[in-house]
């Protein structure tokens, strides 16, 4: 089980959130196919250089570990890409 968090703070940015076409979901299941063994903890939707992403949370390995998925297509940057 994890948590989905979207951030409230809107101030940034002036257009809603809408569905995208990977949900927090998705964006786990991404996350465990790219780092065996991984528990997701946490998934926010937030926006990088306009465009939507998930910072998913998770752990590995004894450690906290951090990624952004992109929303729209799935791709996973940050971290140890």
């Amino acid at each position: 089980m994890y948590e989905i968090v979207r951030d409230r703070d809107r101030s940034r940015t002036r257009r809603p959130l809408r569905p995208r076409p990977v949900n927090a979901v998705r964006a786990a299941e991404l996350v465990t196919i790219r780092f065996p063994g991984a528990h997701v903890t946490e998934a926010e939707l937030d926006e990088v250089g306009g465009g939507p992403i998930w910072e998913v949370k998770f752990q590995l390995g004894g450690g906290e570990n951090e990624v952004n998925v992109d929303a729209v297509t799935g791709a996973i940057f940050g971290g140890d890409d």
